[in-house]
């Protein structure tokens, strides 16, 4: 009668012990692999969401026109069935220092030595970042700057697109900026206006940045400012600044583009003044009617 009475105690220890070496099973290798695993697709999304934005910047630094575009960004991930925990992301966007261009505009219609400044303006360029916060998987990042994005973990950082920095092509210097010329009603071998449109890329003043586990949101907002116009104007100077490699495509892309089009203007010389400096000479006769509209790409995070 005790062997009775002892057997199903025994088998009801066994079957506990099956069911703790079970649940310490999943919990110390079933549950860590799960995560992993749906980690890697939470920062698969996040990759996805940051290159189809570039891609939205790209459109809008291109078409010069009012947009409004969206994309949703998963901040965090890894969580699995009986175990929601999640991990957690921030997305901060920042200016850049300095302006990537600067550009004047000079008369000196008088034919003195010296050209007086007309008008002014800089543009910018802004970076987008993802940091994860509690990755189950590994603190891999990536970071949109110049119109290419990287993977980053920690301080360090590798273009996602390409083989290697040298080969990084920036394809959005071919978008920044275009000047047209028209010729003149006198004489179509000269020219008489020049349109420039230029792009500046900044945060939000008060949406530049969100954290959490949850959804955030990249909103790409852009607008034209009302043309300006300029008139007697003798010269057009660029100067270049800001990252190095996107300096150095800049500086090509846009020579490549001034050349072209000015090629059927006889009164319109292109000159370098300096390194990183790129200019447009303009006689006097024809007077050059120069119209200036900037696109406003307003980045934004929430």
């Amino acid at each position: 009668m005790k062997d009775d009475a002892v057997s199903p105690v025994i088998a009801a220890m066994l079957v506990l012990a099956v069911i703790v070496t079970l649940f310490a099973a999943w919990n110390a290798i079933l549950v860590p692999s799960l995560k992993q695993e749906s980690e890697i697709v939470h920062i698969r999304e996040v990759e996805s969401g940051i290159l189809r934005f570039a891609s939205d910047i790209d459109t809008a630094a291109s078409l010069k026109t009012n947009l409004h575009l969206t994309e949703r960004i998963p901040l965090g991930g890894g969580d699995i069935p009986f175990n929601s925990l999640r991990s957690g992301g921030m997305i901060r966007i920042q200016r850049s220092i300095s302006p990537y261009m600067s550009m004047n505009l000079t008369n000196n219609t008088l034919g003195t030595s010296e050209e007086e400044p007309v008008s002014n303006h800089s543009v910018y360029m802004s970076r987008i970042l993802y940091h994860p916060a509690g990755n189950f998987w590994q603190d891999q990042g990536y970071s949109w700057q110049y119109g290419y994005t990287n993977v980053t973990k920690g301080e360090i950082q590798t273009p996602l697109e390409y083989s290697a920095m040298e080969n990084v092509s920036y394809p959005l210097t071919e978008s920044i900026l275009s000047v047209e010329t028209l010729p003149s009603y006198e004489d179509n071998t000269k020219c008489s206006l020049i349109t420039i449109k230029s792009v500046n890329i900044t945060p939000s003043g008060g949406q530049n940045k969100v954290s959490g586990n949850g959804i955030g949101t990249l909103i790409l907002t852009s607008s034209v400012s009302p043309m300006m116009t300029f008139t007697k104007i003798t010269g057009f100077n660029i100067t270049l600044s800001g990252d190095s490699g996107f300096r150095n495509a800049t500086n090509s892309s846009v020579s490549r583009m001034l050349a072209n089009n000015i090629a059927a203007c006889s009164n319109i010389r292109l000159q370098y003044p300096g390194q990183y400096r790129i200019g447009l000479v303009f006689d006097a006769i024809p007077n050059m009617t120069v119209r200036r509209e900037i696109t406003e790409i307003i980045l934004a995070a929430t």
